[in-house]
């Protein structure tokens, strides 16, 4: 029994020794930020926006990469004439491997950003005068609906 008491006694000392440690990291970092002048905050707080962002789009670019990879290949699979239709989705996959590097690589500004979205616009304008002719038009529509998803999150950084 003295051995189960003593083993819960260390357990419960360095519980709580975690915990004022993060207590007190914690309140470090107040006083670090009381210190901070508001320009500061308000600089930090934008980088933190924008990372969100940057995350956001990612992710939105790796899931139009995935729909696109299965509209291609339900594409070629397809009967009849589809390499118009294949090529402008090639070109749009270029688009986004290119967006996706500038993202990771952290050289992404608002030109570059700009002529993604003008590009994207082009295509699909194209898309939707097209649109009845398609093979997989669920397909088409959810990948479109993503790509006006990035479209929108670029735009607003």
């Amino acid at each position: 029994m003295a051995k189960k008491s003593i083993i819960l006694i260390v357990t419960l000392v360095i519980a709580l020794g975690c915990n004022i440690e993060e207590a007190a990291a914690r309140d470090v970092k107040l006083v670090k930020l009381r210190d901070v002048k508001p320009e500061t905050l308000t600089t930090l707080k934008g980088e933190e926006e924008r990372e969100l962002m940057n995350d956001k789009l990612v992710k939105e670019i790796e899931n139009a990469k995935k729909l696109l990879g299965e509209l291609k290949t339900s594409k070629k699979e397809s009967k009849g004439d589809m390499k118009e239709e294949l090529s402008s989705l090639v070109k749009s996959e270029s688009l986004l491997n290119e967006m996706s590097e500038t993202l990771k690589n952290g050289t992404c500004n608002a030109n570059k950003a700009t002529i993604f979205v003008e590009k994207e616009s082009f295509f699909y304008r194209a898309w939707k005068e097209n649109a009845y002719h398609s093979v997989v038009p669920e397909k088409e529509k959810e990948f479109m609906s993503t790509i006006k998803r990035i479209i929108k999150l670029l735009k607003k950084t």
